[in-house]
């Protein structure tokens, strides 16, 4: 059994470098611009993240619980040297939970008690004494000088230039050393360190530059580190902020119980890597191997920053939650950052390739990665690969405005299963798939694409409720209990935690807890929504509405007497301490997304008001609502009436029900928890490319090759080919106009057109039907009603004008067949159909249908068809009833299309020399062995060949199979294109 490998975009760890080796007086020398480069600097674009608010300059130091200690700091690894074992006193002190990303593993985690939280600086060389004021270098002094002016001269902005002006586009990563809290030595600083933090905090937001002398690493390309620093310079592994932490707890979970497998994980360290000498990338990858069972991804900065700050956040992300980006923010979506997603996906399909065995399985997860399938698909094209989409799929309408949605889809139609967190998300994925890139949709919901069937799961993830009580039961969790419970008494909290993000809903939030305040007067004085915003991307585009939402809140309903303040809007990550202690005191929680996938911060809610039971308010847009259903407050984040509403229900619901709606949506979420969510899609990996596996050794798949030198060399051709479900998509003569009739009229045309070929189209449908679709099409023949017509092809190149003649062309095979039995059938039809809602019963000239594809109730459904057949084949009746394409047919025993098809073969005078027939109806095999018998026949027996087209659970006559109606016109038309 091969290992897993796991691709997500973040590794569970990253990097953090110290700088404790370096004498202070080199940093400057070594770690900022260099003099020669200062007149690039005045032309130079400036990442829009690089401004720093005199507020933040001014953070003071806090309790850090993820990264410090107070005897401790890094090295544990050192770039020159064998690593130690003084190790593990800060990441005992890390626990990843199930939170959204911003709360559950901060860099910046601060307390509820401070306003600000703390910044880790750069911790000078033992021994060195401190400055009062300035760094104790007039050249580091100068050069920060230098930035803090151009910083303040500059203000926020975002340019882009071109190459050929010696500028880098677009900024991104490579313009700047590794962030603050890597540049940090996570150790607590005095005041008189206040210089030096803020150089590095500025520093990790500076530029590098593309001057082009001065280093000898990279011609054209100014190194931003000096390379013989980087000797000096240690490092340590530890848990990294960014990434999809509930991802890698529910991997963790399983892997607990023994039954996940080994398993690699695969992504990047978070940290820009530009700068890092070889040397030291090969030591970070060998210690990331051994030590933490991970392979690193080495994206250039540029393409990094492209991939995730432009394309992933700026187009990608909106996109799949309904907020089409129709005015990019920048030309580096158009010019760069389609290009860095690419590149960056590339990247990650190399590293799976260089490190893929026969026999392991690729586990690729979320919208970061979307190309990777595909790309593997086509190096190993019995690659074992799943992928796991973590938010939402949006709407066919709403995908059709991704300029790249062809080359987004068939990167996901590379794996062998798609995991989406809830049906919705799986169909809008499938509607759209048969949209815009048609392709076949199987009845059971999978889809088929070069001769692969590729299944389309729901799988929603979940908390870990064992990690989950640890911390719960934690002494900092009680800590906090207590804290806070002295600190709200007497108020009703209501708690909500969401990125400043207008996805998540945050104005509409507070515009209807406004409307509570005023139309409850009651609640004015005790009830606080305590709103958590971590920051976001998006923060200089929301913040100053929703400042001036809460502002105006707090300034009409606050009391200075009592202290009193309605919204305490916290920008900021807290712990998941304090996290969790605040779930268990509130009152209620909200999630008012507009659009979302599941909310892992609502299943934690419940899981932690086990005891208290207190009620969830939940959008009807994310994707828990589907699980949790009515047991949770329902609401429309655009009715802010109703939300204000459900405000004053959430506080006022009697506790009796609470407790009742606590308890079911309590089942609800451990039905499913984390572990057996990772265990559970792991499996239907495997699975999948197992039955995968199976089908290709049993089946020969159409393609134009197989036909296409008998079809040109032929003299003679003789086609049948059936209409429904074969070359035009199974329904009512409106659905198959509104579902691809005109590709199917052009295919006819060009065909007719060949006058070597006689050309044939077989359908259930009636005479009247088939003439008016086809009435466009010359020298076609068609059969109505499975074989009780015939119609010859025009001998003109146009039908006659009237319907008399029209007619007159039509041949009738049942003139002496018994048809009393048709009132019987429609009686019998029409009991099953009282009984389906949405079925009906159509009584045509020679057959009788009763069609249950619209019917209410399919189960109900796919039972009555078999229960008509029977009750009509068990009738002494001169008839026989099929199940065709959700539709029950029944017609006379003595007419079928094999005897129809043999009167043709036989009026043109049995002398062609290529006969091919194409169908996906069960009782067309007997077509198909009339046709394998020409094989065997004489000694210059006729080329034939057959194909079924669709999915079936039964064995079959015809020579090859085609996944569905698109695939087999794909491949058709290639014969006589």
């Amino acid at each position: 059994m091969g290992r897993i490998l796991i691709a997500n975009l973040f590794l569970p760890s990253t990097v953090g470098f110290s700088f404790d080796t370096v004498p202070r007086d080199a940093i400057g020398s070594r770690f900022l611009q260099r003099e020669d480069s200062k007149d690039w600097i005045e032309d130079a674009p400036i990442d829009e993240n690089a401004i720093l608010s005199e507020e933040d300059d001014e953070e003071t130091n806090g309790d850090n619980d993820y990264y410090s200690t107070d005897d401790h700091h890094y090295p544990l690894y050192r770039s020159d040297s064998a690593s130690t074992d003084d190790d593990d006193d800060n990441e005992s002190a890390t626990v990843l939970s199930d939170l959204p990303e911003e709360v559950e593993s901060s860099s910046r985690p601060s307390s509820l008690h401070a306003s600000t939280a703390s910044m880790p600086g750069i911790r000078s060389q033992a021994g060195t004494p401190s400055v009062p004021s300035g760094t104790g270098s007039p050249k580091l002094d100068d050069s920060l000088g230098n930035l803090q002016k151009l910083l303040k001269a500059r203000g926020r902005r975002h340019l882009a230039f071109n190459d050929e002006d010696g500028l880098s586009l677009p900024p991104s990563r490579h313009q700047s050393p590794p962030p603050s809290n890597v540049l940090a030595s996570y150790k607590r600083h005095s005041s008189n360190d206040r210089d030096m933090q803020s150089f590095a905090r500025r520093a990790s937001h500076s530029l590098s530059f593309s001057a082009g002398h001065g280093t000898g690493l990279n011609p054209g390309r100014r190194m931003t580190f000096d390379a013989e620093a980087w000797k000096k310079i240690s490092y340590r592994i530890l848990p990294n902020s960014y990434g999809n932490a509930s991802f890698y707890n529910a991997i963790h979970a399983a892997d607990r119980t023994g039954k996940f497998g080994e398993h690699v994980f695969i992504g990047t360290s978070g940290v820009p890597t530009d700068s890092l000498p070889d040397m030291v990338k090969q030591k970070i990858s060998d210690d990331y191997l051994t030590s933490h069972n991970s392979i690193v991804v080495y994206p250039s900065d540029t393409d990094f920053v492209g991939h995730y700050n432009h394309y992933c956040k700026n187009i990608l992300w909106p996109t799949f939650h309904y907020q089409i980006p129709d005015n990019p923010k920048s030309k580096a979506y158009e010019d760069h950052s389609w290009a860095n997603y690419v590149k960056v996906n590339q990247n990650f399909a190399d590293a799976i390739l260089a490190n893929y065995r026969e026999g392991d399985m690729v586990w690729i997860n979320d919208y970061h990665l979307l190309l990777v399938p595909q790309i593997i698909r086509e190096k190993i094209p019995a690659a074992n690969i799943g992928f796991f989409l973590h938010i939402p799929f949006p709407s066919s309408e709403v995908s059709r405005c991704l300029a790249t949605r062809q080359e987004i889809l068939h990167g996901m139609l590379g794996a062998n299963i798609l995991g989406f967190q809830i049906p919705e998300f799986a169909y809008h994925f499938l509607q759209t798939c048969s949209r815009l890139i048609n392709i076949d949709i199987r009845k059971d919901g999978t889809v088929s694409l070069d001769g692969r069937k590729i299944e389309i799961v729901a799988l929603p993830i979940s908390i870990d409720p064992t990690s989950l009580d640890k911390q719960l039961q934690s002494s900092q969790v009680q800590h906090w209990i207590r804290v806070l419970r002295d600190r709200f008494k007497g108020k009703h909290i209501i708690l909500s935690h969401d990125k400043l993000d207008p996805i998540c809903g945050l104005r509409s939030k507070l515009l209807s807890f406004e409307i509570f305040l005023h139309r409850y007067p009651q609640y004015r004085e005790n009830t606080i929504l305590l709103q958590i915003a971590p920051e976001s991307l998006q923060d200089n585009f929301h913040l100053p509405l929703i400042s001036d939402i809460v502002t105006r809140i707090n300034s009409s309903y606050s009391n200075i007497a009592s202290r009193h303040v309605p919204v305490i809007l916290l920008r900021q990550k807290i712990s998941i301490y304090q996290f969790l202690a605040l779930m268990i005191l509130s009152d209620a929680l909200i999630d008012n997304s507009l659009r979302e996938g599941i909310s892992l911060t609502s299943h934690q809610f419940i899981y932690a008001q086990r005891e208290r039971h207190r009620p969830l308010i939940l959008s009807e847009f994310v994707g828990s609502s589907s699980i949790l259903g009515q047991n949770a407050i329902i609401v429309n984040p655009w009715d802010y009436s109703n939300t204000a509403d459900a405000f004053y229900r959430a506080l006022s619901m009697l506790p009796g029900e609470c407790e009742e709606r606590s308890k079911v949506m309590c089942n609800l979420i451990l039905r499913h928890d984390a572990t057996s969510w990772a265990i559970t899609f792991g499996t239907l990996i495997k699975e999948s490319w197992k039955e995968q596996q199976a089908n290709d050794k049993n089946k020969l798949t159409f393609s134009a090759d197989l036909i296409l030198n008998p079809y040109q060399n032929a003299k003679k051709r003789l086609l049948f080919l059936y209409l429904e479900g074969t070359i035009t998509s199974w329904g009512s003569q409106n659905q198959s106009v509104t579902s691809g009739l005109q590709r199917t009229v052009n295919l006819l045309t060009n065909l007719t057109a060949d006058p070597k070929n006689i050309v044939y189209i077989i359908s259930a449908l009636g005479r009247q039907e088939l003439d008016q679709l086809f009435q466009r099409v010359p020298r076609l023949g068609l059969v109505a009603e499975n074989g009780c017509f015939t119609r010859a092809p025009p001998t003109a190149d146009a039908l006659p004008p009237s319907e008399q003649q029209i007619a007159a062309l039509w041949k009738n095979e049942i003139k002496n067949v018994d048809l009393s039995w048709i009132k019987t059938v429609t009686e019998i039809f029409g009991y099953y159909a009282e009984r389906a809602a949405g079925s009906y019963v159509e009584e045509k000239d020679a057959s009788v249908a009763l069609h249950l594809r619209e019917a209410e109730d399919s189960e109900f459904a796919s039972w009555a068809a078999k229960e008509c057949c029977e009750s009509v084949n068990n009738f002494d009746i001169p008839c026989r009833a099929t199940i065709q394409n959700d539709t029950v047919i029944c017609r006379s025993s003595k007419v079928s299309k094999r005897l129809a098809v043999e009167d043709i073969y036989k009026s043109y005078g049995a002398d062609f020399d290529f006969i091919f027939s194409a169908s996906n109806e069960t009782d067309d095999d007997s077509v198909f062995r009339w046709i394998a018998g020409f094989k065997h026949m004489g000694p210059k027996p006729p080329f034939t060949h057959t194909v079924y087209v669709g999915d079936h659970d039964y064995g079959t006559y015809a020579d090859s199979e085609s996944s569905g109606v698109f695939g087999f016109l794909q491949a058709f038309e290639k014969v006589f294109s």
